[in-house]
């Protein structure tokens, strides 16, 4: 946590990456005990899949650990039916990190018109998994959407004219990792497509960039209103205002975002930064205002 309280924007990926890396470790070392109780087992839920999304962004292979997986089987076996869904996310996101390890090795192929082609088939199954995993969910997973909510929150970030109400800070803050992780996915998707485009111009090729910007745009819709959620729950606190930093810096980070959403998202990152302390907020809004993409997101 010192690394996200005192980081500089100069340093901001070295900073997560260690405290990424750190609370991993501490997860190993905490063996199966750890996920005997309800706060260890969502602690471990917490890192593990911040440490998957992280290996996506810096094209790492920690995800591959193999203590990490074997805690994973057991806090699997231990889950009801309610929490399934956590597991389920969780393998979709190894297998963006497996993608995203080939998208940036993909020029390096010798035949980058079928290479393409199956990256990008592999990228949009892994869509549709995601997808599948939202109308898989049970009703306690559901969310209401708000609408013209200016009213009634006149102290909290709303984007547009509506917000999303969860039932608990944990379950917005999964619907933002499965939001972030397909913003990411189609933005590789539209990465790939453009190059395909460039080398066989085929209506296929213009069909999946269209289709992959009309979901970023609404994804990125979505997860700004799950946003004044975190500032009106009495449960989010510290923890909760802290979760939302990668969602809101991919989202206004990605190609596919409007300028006013791109704004709102900086503007949030700012009110978080005030109210926090924390720095790493501080070092987001700096690299989105200069437009410093760091090379997060696997591109061809």
């Amino acid at each position: 946590m010192h690394q996200l309280i005192t980081c500089q924007a100069s340093d901001l990926m070295h900073a997560w990456m260690n405290h990424v890396r750190g609370a991993t470790k501490l997860l190993e070392l905490r063996g199966i005990d750890q996920l005997d109780s309800h706060t260890g087992l969502e602690l471990f839920t917490l890192v593990r899949l911040q440490n998957a999304i992280s290996s996506v962004f810096f094209r790492s292979t920690s995800h591959r650990s193999p203590k990490i997986a074997a805690l994973s089987n057991i806090a699997r076996s231990k889950r009801d039916e309610h929490h399934q869904p956590i597991e389920h996310l969780y393998n979709i996101l190894i297998g963006l990190n497996d993608l995203s390890l080939e998208v940036d090795d993909a020029h390096l192929q010798p035949d980058p018109v079928r290479n393409l082609e199956s990256l990008i088939q592999t990228a949009l199954h892994l869509d549709a998994d995601l997808r599948s995993w939202t109308m898989s969910l049970g009703s306690s997973w559901r969310y209401t959407v708000v609408e013209n909510p200016h009213s009634c929150l006149q102290n909290s970030p709303i984007h547009v004219d509506k917000y999303h109400v969860y039932s608990d800070v944990n379950i917005a803050s999964m619907w933002n990792h499965y939001r972030q992780t397909r913003i990411v996915l189609n933005e590789m998707i539209k990465s790939m497509s453009l190059r395909l485009w460039e080398l066989q111009r085929s209506p296929e090729c213009e069909q999946t960039l269209y289709q992959s910007s009309a979901i970023i745009e609404q994804v990125v819709g979505d997860l700004c209103a799950s946003i004044p959620y975190h500032f009106t729950t009495g449960e989010a606190g510290f923890g909760g205002t802290i979760r939302l930093l990668w969602p809101l810096f991919i989202a206004g980070n990605c190609t596919g975002t409007d300028s006013a959403s791109k704004e709102w998202s900086l503007q949030t990152l700012d009110i978080i930064a005030s109210a926090t302390g924390v720095q790493q907020a501080v070092g987001m809004a700096q690299l989105l205002r200069k437009g410093d993409a760091l090379g997060i997101i696997p591109r061809t």
